[in-house]
């Protein structure tokens, strides 16, 4: 009935149920045990919660009862253990979860807690799973329940039909009462219309064979999730036609916001699932996610520098986030339209008589951006393709109006004709500080992405500022919203001695009066 987990090598060279130990600093409490601690048990129910402690003890309980009457029905040796798990994992729940979970962790039930909040049962469950020990998994929100011979019939017709999955009817209770009667398994329907429950039981193979649940199909994760086990991996589900799954109507707001976003969650469950649908399908959801991505307007101000801005310009292009708006502005410099207009034709170019100074160039940039997120270059820096992605996801995840990354500074020397790489280096790696801020400037202006609207509330750049006015806009959009930092390295800023990169001609203390400024800052907001 139950199956063993790989033990050592060494191990069956003893009669005595005992691990051995092969690590001399391995604590040997870990490493000698009684062999029923490494027993599979027949299944794992991971419980996912968020602010629902007061259904969680209800859940929990039919949990308990379902895994006791499969130990009943099969009548054999051996503990509950062996039987089954409950882990109650609490996505940073702020009601009465934790109090309960706690309360009821204790024999088989566990409870664990996420680090950081993960804003999906997607997340949670794959959170669960990778905890868990079973040789099945069933998923279970803390809200919904199951009937006490769930696991037992279902694991049965699973083995009658040498199926991986095990999935039934689905009785709703709690608001409207309803008999919902799924289907057998239709691979042609399937991928159109979902008629398995997320309340299925799975062989765990089937869980890492596809990786776990994705998150960019929030409140249609399941969908996604059966299509890829059993229309891409190809493994078998069986259907039991009774009402064994409880769910409960109304509580869930996963389910309204995955109705109001159907369009575009499907077009992604296609674009997750290409294989399984048609060229046609494949190209139409494309379209469909690309119009439903935030508009980013990029600004580069350029003044004489047309080698290295026609390497700033390409990494804007080569952003694997495909709605990007560029916005250039020459300020006062050589008239570079005709050349920007070759390498990107879809950009706004603007031309400015005189050199008004970085503040200027970029204010005038900012009228002309749509966007609803706003990103900076400096002409001679460049992006790696992920930089928007990534920032973009950072501030979706965090909810914070701007995130920014780590810059990699790039020391290049003049070799004839041409600059080389002379050295590489991470100086800004600062977590986010507000205080620490006002006192000195740890964020590159070619390494933030911010929300168009703080702009607009922030107001723009000083430009009586000579240097510096990237930490004054940074220290006034501080006030309106906190800032979150990814630790990845995504775009690079080059420094050349010679005083020919922004970034050191900035550093010049006699021509730009660089500590001059950096004390207006600190008067100004101290």
């Amino acid at each position: 009935m139950t199956e063993r987990l790989p033990l050592h090598s060494l191990r069956r060279e003893y009669l005595p149920a005992f691990v051995v130990k092969t690590d001399p600093k391995e604590n040997m409490t870990l490493a000698v045990r009684n062999e029923h601690d490494v027993v599979a048990p027949r299944v794992s129910i991971v419980i996912t919660c968020h602010n629902q402690g007061e259904y969680l003890q209800e859940s929990v309980g039919s949990a308990m009862l379902a895994i006791k009457y499969l130990m009943h029905d099969y009548k054999k040796d051996g503990s509950i253990n062996d039987y089954g798990e409950i882990i109650i994992v609490d996505d940073c729940s702020d009601d009465s979860t934790g109090e309960i979970g706690e309360q009821l962790a204790s024999g088989i039930v566990s409870y664990v807690r996420t680090p950081s909040r993960l804003g999906q049962p997607a997340l949670a469950r794959n959170y669960g799973a990778e905890r868990a020990r079973g040789i099945n998994l069933l998923f279970i929100d803390a809200d919904d329940r199951i009937e006490a011979n769930f696991l037992d019939k279902l694991l049965k017709v699973m083995e009658e039909e040498s199926a991986e999955i095990g999935y039934c009817d689905r009785q709703d209770f709690g608001g409207e009462k309803r008999l919902v009667k799924a289907r057998p398994l239709d691979t042609s329907i399937l991928p159109r219309a979902n008629h398995l429950s997320y309340c299925s039981v799975m062989r765990r193979e089937v869980w890492e064979t596809t990786g776990g649940y994705r998150d960019n199909v929030p409140g249609m994760e399941d969908w996604d999730f059966w299509i890829n086990a059993i229309c891409v991996r190809g493994f078998k589900a069986a259907y039991l036609p009774e009402p064994l799954f409880c769910y409960r109507v109304g509580s869930g707001t996963m389910n309204k916001l995955a109705q109001r976003n159907y369009r575009q969650n499907f077009a992604h469950i296609v674009l997750n699932n290409p294989s399984v649908y048609t060229q046609d399908e494949v190209l139409r959801a494309q379209s469909i996610v690309r119009a439903s991505l935030p508009l980013i307007s990029v600004v580069i101000a350029t003044k004489d520098r047309l080698g290295f801005l026609w390497r700033a310009i390409e990494s804007v292009l080569a952003q694997d986030h495909p709605r990007v708006q560029l916005v250039v502005v020459n300020d006062g410099g050589m008239n570079v339209a005709e050349q920007c207009a070759a390498l990107a034709p879809q950009a706004s170019h603007v031309f400015t008589q005189e050199n008004r100074g970085r503040g200027n160039a970029r204010n005038l940039a900012l009228t002309l951006c749509n966007g609803d997120y706003v990103a900076f270059l400096d002409d001679d820096d460049y992006w790696y393709p992920t930089h928007l992605s990534t920032l973009l996801r950072g501030i979706q995840a965090s909810g914070k109006g701007l995130v920014y990354s780590t810059p990699v500074y790039v020391t290049e020397v003049a070799l004839k004709s041409m600059y080389v790489v002379a050295g590489m280096s991470t100086p800004l790696t600062q977590e986010y500080d507000a205080a620490l801020l006002k006192e000195r400037n740890y964020i590159a202006s070619n390494s933030f992405l911010v929300e168009k609207s703080l702009l607009d509330k922030a107001g723009r750049f000083d430009a009586e500022l000579q240097t510096h006015e990237d930490w004054d806009l940074l220290i006034r959009i501080a006030k309106l919203t906190d800032f979150e930092y990814i630790k990845d390295v995504t775009c690079a800023v080059s420094w050349r001695h010679d005083g020919s990169s922004t970034s050191s001609s900035i550093g010049n203390d006699e021509n730009l009066g660089f500590e001059a400024t950096k004390k207006v800052i600190h008067e100004r907001y101290a």
